[in-house]
């Protein structure tokens, strides 16, 4: 059990007397058991009966008090008893007791018998004894007895007899506690807050004091081998099996940092040490529920005392003790106030749970894919995604996971492992699978390809400009130029602005027409474009580079770098023109020197990302679902007529039809085949039955081949 020490355990408190003083006899062996008191000088009569009912009290000693010695037990018995006899003697008759002279407002009252006597007794008796055990613990008690008489003057009515009263107290004025292997188990009993989750018990700890205000030796032994007990409890479950919630039994090592000494030591302070018990098993507890804690030596040569008071020093709790010496029990015997001590204990967080799962996803190859997932629980949270059940994806360690260029080696299940302190929990499998195109076209800059003429008149592939832009731009376009050797396009920006509409008969913006694919407007597609050696340290504000797709300048969508000061810097962003001024924008981190724009259609939903992030715009792109023809390509732009370059490496568009299953036949065999990779073939024998649907065992991928039925009929469907 790894731990320095604790527990909690202490003494009564005692409060302060103060009063005249007589003295002893200054040879006597002992003194007035002074625990938490202050012994003053007498002070000449008549002060000295002011406050004679609450402050007489014994004196101390001028020298040092008897103690015990190991095996013994010092028995204190002090005391003082005052009387105070008086009379008066006068020659006349009678004498006043009331106002004198007699007055008609003030006539004279309370006649007195010739030569009263009155009488008062004040006697104060101490017991106490200072004991030590033969392993060197001390311990002790000591009370006082208070008797308080005072006598009357006669009045003239009476028959002689004088008035009286009289009072008796007994006050305990010292008595301590301490674990020792002679002692049950010293404890305290404290009450947890509110957090919802409850609490994790880690540790406890305790100072080692001597008494409050005290003037004797605190006595003190932690041997190397003694051995102790320390206990969670649930004071709920007393005098059960169910009390006792945690124990722990600690060997003493000797190497502890903070311990007591090994040896049998006194002190008048005790070390002032701060013990920690620190738990091997942790215990966990409910919010707003009263738990207890105790120590138990178990050894002769383990003993020590902790700073105690009678105040209540922690909310919702006191001390307690056991009832078997040198032993554990399911008792709680309630002590006098508290313990003082800390309990090392933490919000026990709520384990996570699933509350969104991950689900089904079909993309568009090349496009990108997101899966997410929401958890309850105590947060923070860590998220851990898988692939296939078991392969790490080690950078993918948040609650959405967005894989960006999606291939079919991507296409299986996607997990992930939501973890926080209480726990873990692992989300359902989603499956990711790709939507294949029929149709491909992949733009080559390492030869001339026709087109828009760059600098030197060579062919950049790309054959049109985006409707409303470069009209004014020369041919050859000295913007524009293709390095052949490296297989790249150098695109420079020009001077203009998409927002409102700014010399857009300068604006470099070049693609291709979709229809030269054979897109109609119903078919889905995706447009990928990647810039090499971005020039990011020569960027201004509002310079722009990176791909779009539209009808024209007032009616596209584009996606890519942006220079702006509103933005962070450098970001990659989305925007929308709707009209005569953008819409909708997104930014997320800026990409690094290689940037991947892709944007695409599929169901009518548009996608937005660069390097894998997100940045569809945040207002509806519907507007652009009702062309029957789009522009896809790359731009580039500035605003403050200062110029830079970027490089195309790479640009890819493609048409998608729907998911779609294809029956065949030929050689007495028939195939299915279907455009989604990671699809699954089902089949069914009647369709009125929606459940009816399995799983079919041996298909492949994207193709399944089976021998031409004779009889029956047999459905078949892909789904995600």
């Amino acid at each position: 059990m790894r731990k320095f020490l604790l527990a909690s355990v202490a003494m009564l408190g005692t409060g302060g007397l103060t009063g005249a003083a007589l003295a002893q006899p200054a040879g006597g062996p002992v003194g007035a058991p002074n625990q938490g008191q202050q012994a003053y000088p007498a002070a000449p009569a008549p002060t000295a009966y002011v406050n004679n009912n609450n402050n007489y009290q014994a004196p101390m000693l001028p020298g040092p008090l008897a103690n015990p010695t190991p095996g013994t037990i010092v028995v204190h018995i002090n005391g003082k008893v005052q009387v105070d006899a008086g009379a008066t003697w006068t020659s006349a008759d009678t004498r006043f007791a009331g106002t004198f002279p007699a007055t008609p407002a003030n006539p004279v009252v309370g006649q007195v018998k010739l030569q009263p006597v009155t009488l008062s007794v004040f006697a104060r008796e101490y017991f106490g004894a200072d004991g030590m055990a033969t392993n060197g613990l001390r311990y002790g008690a000591a009370i006082e007895l208070r008797n308080n008489f005072t006598g009357q003057i006669s009045s003239q009515a009476s028959s002689g007899a004088s008035g009286y009263s009289s009072t008796q107290t007994v006050f305990v004025r010292r008595a301590f506690t301490y674990v020792a292997g002679d002692r049950p188990s010293k404890g305290q009993t404290f009450t947890t807050g509110p957090d919802a989750g409850g609490y994790q018990v880690k540790a406890v700890w305790i100072r080692h004091c001597g008494y409050t205000n005290n003037t004797d030796l605190t006595w003190y032994q932690m041997a190397t081998g003694s051995m102790m007990t320390i206990r969670v409890t649930d004071p709920s479950q007393v005098n059960t099996a169910g009390f006792e919630l945690d124990s722990e039994t600690y060997t003493v090592t000797g190497s502890e940092a903070n311990k007591l000494p090994g040896g049998v030591s006194n002190s008048a302070n005790g070390t002032g040490v701060w013990m920690r018990f620190q738990l091997d098993n942790p215990v966990t507890l409910q919010p707003n529920t009263t738990y207890g804690f105790d120590v138990t030596s178990l050894s002769d040569n383990l003993f020590f005392e902790s700073f105690g008071t009678s105040n209540d020093v922690y909310s919702g709790g006191s001390a307690y003790q056991g009832s078997s010496n040198g032993a554990t029990d399911d008792t709680l015997n309630p002590l006098v106030g508290d313990r003082v001590f800390m309990v090392e204990m933490v919000g026990q967080a709520v384990a996570p749970a699933v509350v969104t799962q991950p689900t089904n996803r079909m993309v568009l190859q090349g496009g990108s894919a997101t899966f997410s997932v929401a958890a309850s629980g105590t947060p923070p949270f860590s998220y851990q995604w898988y692939f296939n059940t078991n392969t790490l994806l080690g950078d993918q360690t948040n609650a959405v996971l967005t894989l960006a260029g999606v291939g079919t080696n991507m296409v299986g299940t996607y997990s992930v492992i939501v973890a926080n302190d209480g726990g873990s929990v692992t989300s359902s499998v989603a499956r990711l699978s790709v939507l294949l195109p029929y149709i491909t076209t992949n733009l080559n800059f390492s030869a001339g390809g026709g087109g828009i003429l760059d600098i030197n008149s060579v062919g950049t592939a790309f054959d049109v400009r985006l409707g409303g832009t470069g009209s004014s731009l020369s041919s050859p376009d000295s913007n524009l130029y293709i390095d052949t050797g490296a297989g790249t396009l150098d695109i420079t920006s020009t001077t203009c602005d998409y927002n409102g509409q700014l010399i857009m008969d300068q604006a470099e913006a070049i693609g291709i027409n979709l229809s030269s694919l054979g897109f109609d407007g119903t078919q889905n597609f995706s447009v990928t474009c990647s810039f090499t050696n971005l020039p990011v340290g020569s960027y201004v504000n509002y310079d722009q580079v990176g791909g779009f797709v539209g009808a024209s300048s007032t009616n596209f969508v584009r996606g890519g770098l942006i220079f702006n000061s509103d933005f962070e810097n450098l970001s990659s962003y989305g925007v929308a023109t709707p009209g005569a001024n953008d819409a909708g924008i997104v930014t997320a981190d800026a990409p690094p020197s290689e940037m991947i724009v892709t944007i695409s259609r599929f169901g009518g939903n548009w996608n937005v990302s660069v390097n894998g992030q997100n940045v569809t715009p945040n207002t509806s792109l519907a507007f652009l679902n009702s062309c029957t023809n789009l522009t896809a390509g790359v731009f580039a732009l500035n605003t403050s007529g200062v110029s830079s370059t970027a490089e195309v490496s790479r640009f890819k568009a493609s048409l998608f039809a729907a998911p779609k299953l294809n029956i065949s036949t030929g050689g007495g065999n028939l195939t299915l085949a279907w455009n989604v990779i990671g699809a699954v073939l089902e089949s069914s024998t009647n369709l009125s039955d929606p459940n009816g649907w399995t799983p079919v065992s041996g298909a492949g991928a994207s193709s399944y081949v089976i021998s031409i039925p004779t009889s029956g009929s047999k459905f078949y469907r892909i789904s995600q």
